[in-house]
């Protein structure tokens, strides 16, 4: 009898291992995506997903995943479908204004960060990816007022000073272009080709500068 008992245990435990929930399948993205294989988490979101359709986090999750994949339009897609289950989050505006920027529409893009910018008006990530947005649509003036929100809360922000100097940098009178880019220099970045370009930048202004100055005495 405690033999049976245990046999029927067993068979219950194992029974047990193979019904996944919810939790489960969410758990088991988190797991692939914590060890750089998005391609595999995938699967258990879908599954997520079909278990609880009108949770907006498994769809968060999934277009994160596609986000890391390069596919940008499944990416968009479910983060539409998170913000119709969650319409006011900052998070999830910001995620399908960064995937349709990254997927060529650069429009759309800045609709979505306006709209996080709407309700969190400091958003970082958002402030950042529309002045890049607007720096590429080469509209400077918009770039230049969003740079200038970024370093009023974050003045040690390496992008925002390289920008605001390379900007700046088309005046006649070099000085502020300068300052920014002597700004973003001691900040320093990782990145060995951008600061190639700063420190080339830098000497040819610092040079255009100078002829200037020595111009008009």
């Amino acid at each position: 009898m405690t033999l049976i008992f245990s046999l029927l245990l067993l068979s219950a435990g194992i029974q047990a291992k193979t019904v996944f929930t919810y939790d489960d399948y969410i758990e088991q993205a988190a797991q692939m995506i914590n060890i750089n294989n998005a391609k595999r988490a995938v699967d258990p979101l879908k599954m997520a997903i079909r278990m609880e359709p009108e949770n907006w986090k498994a769809y968060s999750s999934l277009g994160l995943a596609y986000m890391s994949l390069k596919n940008y339009t499944s990416a968009k897609d479910n983060f539409i479908k998170a913000i119709s289950l969650k319409p006011n989050s900052t998070e999830l505006l910001y995620y399908t204004g960064v995937a349709y920027a990254r997927g060529g529409d650069y429009n759309t893009a800045a609709s979505y960060f306006n709209r996080a910018l709407a309700i969190t008006p400091n958003h970082y990530g958002s402030l950042s990816n529309l002045a890049s947005v607007q720096r590429y649509k080469r509209n400077d003036i918009a770039a230049e007022e969003l740079y200038k929100k970024i370093l009023a809360e974050h003045p040690g922000d390496f992008d925002a000073n390289y920008q605001l100097g390379l900007i700046y940098s088309k005046n006649s009178d070099k000085t502020d272009a300068i300052k920014f880019l002597e700004e973003a220099m001691s900040i320093g970045t990782d990145e060995v080709a951008i600061k190639n370009k700063l420190e080339k930048k830098l000497a040819e202004l610092r040079a255009k500068q100078k002829n200037r100055q020595t111009g008009s005495n």
